[in-house]
C-alpha cells in the first residue's frame, strides 16, 4: 500500500541560516477534507543541553543533561477562514534574533534549532510539520592569539592558516628554535577540541599527526611540514549561553615533556 502524503509540509532554503536575517519558508497544505483553519504559525526554536553531571567510571559512563529553550521566535499568519480539500501553499519570513548561538554538536554540550509549522484547526488537533535548521553566528570569531612556547628553551613560530573549516586540511610549516643544544623524539601535533560547561572544561583530542625525531643545535632553525585532517562533523568555535563554550587548540607536544607550545585554532562553520 502506498503512502500517503502528509496534509502539511515545509520547505527552506538550502544550507545554514545567517543569525540576524528573515528565514523564508513556504508552507505546503494537502488536505483531504475542508477545516476551517484558524491562523499558520511558523516558528523558530533553539534548545541548548548541556552536561551537569556524570557517574560511572571507566568507558562506561552516564550523563545528565541541563535543557533550556534559548531561543524562540515566531510569525504568525491569520486565517479565521475556511479551506477546502485540495492543495495550498503559504509563504512566510520568519525573523531570527542578530544574537542568536550557532548551532554545535559536542558531547558535553549541543545547540539545536528547530523549524516548526502548524495549522491551527478549530474543533480539532492541529497539524504541524518540523524540520531541522543549521544557524551560523551572524559576526565572525575574533582572531586567535599566537602560540604560547613553554619554558623548555624551545621557541615554535607555525606558518599556517589559523583559521579553517570542516573537512579541510590544515598545511603549514613548524619552525623551532632552541636555546640549547636538544633532541626531540615522539613528537607529535594535535588538535583538540574544549568543551566547556558550568560543571568544567573537558579537552577531546581529535587529530593526533606523529611527527620524527628531531635535533635541534643551538639558535639554528628547524622547519617541520605538517598536514592535520580537521573532520568533516567538527562544530565550530562558538560561545554559547550559560558559559558554554567550544574552543579549539593546536598543541605540540614532545615524550615526556610539558607541551612545546599551543594555542588557539579557530574552526569555522562551514
Amino acid at each position: 500500500m502506498a503512502r500517503r502524503a502528509p496534509p502539511l509540509s515545509l520547505s527552506v532554503p538550502l544550507g545554514p541560516v545567517v543569525a540576524g536575517q528573515l528565514i523564508p519558508c513556504t508552507v505546503h497544505l494537502a488536505l483531504s477534507r475542508g477545516v476551517q483553519a484558524r491562523a499558520l504559525r511558523v516558528e523558530v526554536v533553539g534548545r541548548l543541553r548541556w552536561v551537569i553531571g556524570a557517574w560511572g567510571q571507566g568507558p562506561v559512563r552516564w550523563h545528565r543533561w541541563a535543557e533550556e529553550r534559548v531561543v524562540h521566535t515566531q510569525q504568525v499568519l491569520p486565517l479565521e477562514r475556511s479551506l477546502g480539500p485540495g492543495t495550498a501553499s503559504f509563504r512566510l519570513e520568519v525573523p531570527l534574533p542578530p544574537d542568536a548561538p550557532p548551532s554545535a554538536r559536542g558531547r558535553m554540550v549541543d545547540m539545536a534549532y528547530l523549524l516548526r509549522a502548524t495549522l491551527d484547526i478549530s474543533h480539532a488537533p492541529d497539524r504541524w510539520e518540523t524540520v531541522p535548521l543549521r544557524v551560523v553566528a551572524s559576526t565572525p570569531v575574533p582572531e586567535p592569539g599566537p602560540l604560547t612556547p613553554s619554558p623548555e628553551g624551545v621557541r615554535v613560530h607555525m606558518e599556517a592558516p589559523r583559521r579553517v573549516r570542516p573537512g579541510q586540511h590544515l598545511e603549514g610549516v613548524l619552525v623551532l628554535t632552541a636555546s640549547h643544544p636538544l633532541v626531540l623524539s615522539d613528537l607529535r601535533l594535535e588538535l583538540v577540541r574544549w568543551e566547556r560547561v558550568p560543571l568544567g572544561r573537558m579537552a577531546f583530542p581529535t587529530c593526533r599527526l606523529g611527527l620524527p625525531a628531531l635535533s635541534l643545535p643551538a639558535y639554528e632553525e628547524r622547519r617541520v611540514p605538517f598536514t592535520l585532517w580537521v573532520p568533516a562533523d567538527a562544530p565550530p568555535t562558538c560561545a554559547l549561553p550559560h558559559g558554554c563554550a567550544i574552543e579549539w587548540t593546536l598543541r605540540l607536544e614532545a615524550g615526556r615533556y610539558p607541551p612545546l607550545a599551543q594555542g588557539p585554532i579557530v574552526v569555522e562553520a562551514s
